[in-house]
């Protein structure tokens, strides 16, 4: 039976019509319960990911500096080259650089430093 509005008349007397919620977030803007879960959810992945990431990175750079410390930095390719690589990094750097900075510890924390100094 349908009564005057949009109340539907069920066996425990009148309900209306279930409808997705929607919020107003003054920053967000509005949006609905449905819309705010995914957005939640896909905010859990990329955090997620970027920690693994971070986390990776992380030990990556506890093993060089553990493992390669290079202290009279022997075979480095000096500071103009690092900085030419942090400026513009490349497919065409020399297979043979990259793996230098991932075995000196001298080497890679400069290459981090000069990129975050470019950022």
């Amino acid at each position: 039976m349908y009564l005057a509005g949009n109340e539907h008349l069920s066996a425990g007397g009148p309900n209306p019509p279930q409808s997705p919620k929607i919020s107003v977030d003054r920053d967000q803007g509005s949006r609905d319960s449905a819309g705010d879960e995914k957005a939640r959810n896909l905010f859990r992945f990329e955090r997620t990911f970027m920690d693994l990431e971070k986390d990776l990175i992380d030990a990556f750079e506890n093993v060089v500096h553990r493992d390669f410390p290079n202290p009279q930095r022997v075979g480095c390719p000096g500071q103009e080259i690092l900085a030419q690589l942090a400026r513009v990094p490349s497919d065409t750097q020399s297979s043979q650089l990259l793996a230098h900075i991932r075995r000196c510890r001298p080497c890679f924390d400069e290459l981090k430093a000069l990129r975050k100094g470019r950022a």
